[in-house]
């Protein structure tokens, strides 16, 4: 109509894998992001396209997942303002959002000490700088805890050229079980937990795993179930959008990237394991753990498990390191962090979810573990609340 007036449309390549549940996260996060700018319009392009593609559709800006130092130059050269989301290359020069590899593998360690391991290993490629790191998290975690880890390399190339399962099967039977094994993609933990299958080694029983990038259907097609380490992947792709619209509008290049922390595992079969040495604290273990959530602490444990208190003790101080009580507020805390993210429980319906006798003693505790309120916390990792 006359006098109206027009919009001008910027034009936004979103190149990301889609096969993998954190890609489409990342899309789902741009998108949230665009809800609001209707000058934007994207173009979702799969991780296989070539720059080649990205330059003929004469983009106003790209967020894209750059594997190589190669496509990088490529998409710099196409003149427009580019957006990594994802630590794959070393000494990246495009402005960049993505998670925490070194602390992935830290929390990965953190999870796999809980269940009483003593042996670990890591199977993974090496090559990208993102295994490397999830690597070093988890070893550096585990080596202050007075542990080691047995290397492992595979390829990363399981989704597209056969490896070989022969040498991975012979690599597995090797290990000293029960052993906590840490795959830093959950498409490598896939393929583990099926070779353990295959070759006869049981799931958590004597191998133990845990992955990265907590995909729905690789974590829940698997045999069993995968435990994995969650990224704040909607979060990198708002953040990552946000990034594209002030470059695209002039702004500064950031000098550094924006580096999200990533979230606490999600607990799935592949890790609920006790393997504590000593068979009573195994079965306070799983006391704990069946038990946590309801109105009960160390007094009445002890009591219906029928033993001595001062003796298990020093039993829990022995193989664990902390106290029964201890043990129950970790575990509380844990389920609280979980429930933060993925629902719209108020404070009172978070402690009575989680054994807290009020909604304050959950904020206190909470704060003291976590450094924040439940809240805050919850705010921090999820922009989109969860539908009631």
């Amino acid at each position: 109509m006359a006098g109206e007036a027009v919009l001008t449309r910027r034009s936004v390549i979103v190149k990301v894998p889609l096969s993998v549940g954190h890609g489409r996260a990342i899309l789902e996060g741009v998108s949230e992001y665009a809800r609001n700018r209707k000058d934007w319009w994207i173009t979702v392009l799969n991780e296989e396209a070539t720059v080649e593609v990205v330059a003929n559709a004469q983009p106003s800006g790209v967020i894209a997942f750059t594997f190589t130092r190669e496509i990088e130059d490529s998409l710099r050269a196409i003149g427009v303002p580019v957006v990594s989301v994802a630590n794959t290359v070393e000494h990246s020069l495009l402005p960049a959002v993505y998670f925490d590899d070194h602390e992935a593998g830290r929390l990965a360690a953190e999870h796999l000490m809980t269940c009483g391991l003593r042996h670990y290993a890591f199977m993974g490629d090496l090559d990208p700088i993102n295994g490397r790191l999830r690597l070093e998290g988890f070893r550096a975690a585990l080596e202050r805890a007075g542990h080691s880890v047995a290397v492992l390399e595979c390829t990363n190339n399981f989704s597209w050229i056969p490896f070989n399962p022969e040498d991975v099967i012979r690599q597995l039977v090797a290990l000293p079980k029960p052993c906590g094994v840490f795959a830093p993609w959950d498409l490598i933990a896939y393929h583990v937990a099926r070779v353990c299958e295959h070759a006869s080694i049981r799931v958590p029983e004597e191998i133990a795993i845990i992955g990265v990038d907590n995909d729905p259907l690789l974590c829940n097609v698997s045999r069993p179930p995968l435990t994995s380490v969650r990224i704040p992947a909607f979060e990198i792709g708002f953040r990552a959008a946000e990034m594209l619209d002030h470059l695209m509008t002039g702004g500064a290049v950031p000098e550094q990237p924006v580096i999200l922390p990533p979230l606490p595992p999600v607990v799935r079969q592949s890790t609920e394991v006790i393997a504590v040495p000593d068979e009573k604290v195994a079965m306070a273990l799983r006391y704990v753990r069946e038990h946590a959530h309801e109105s009960v602490g160390v007094t009445q444990m002890w009591e219906a498990l029928a033993v001595d208190r001062k003796e298990m003790e020093a039993r829990f101080r022995k193989f664990l390191g902390r106290s029964a009580g201890q043990e129950f507020t970790r575990v509380r805390v844990e389920r609280a962090k979980q429930l933060a993210l993925d629902t719209n429980y108020t404070a009172e319906e978070l402690a009575r979810a989680c054994g807290f006798a009020t909604a304050s003693y959950l904020i206190s505790v909470f704060r003291k573990h976590v450094g924040v309120t439940p809240q805050a916390y919850r705010e921090t990792f999820r922009r989109v609340p969860v539908a009631s």
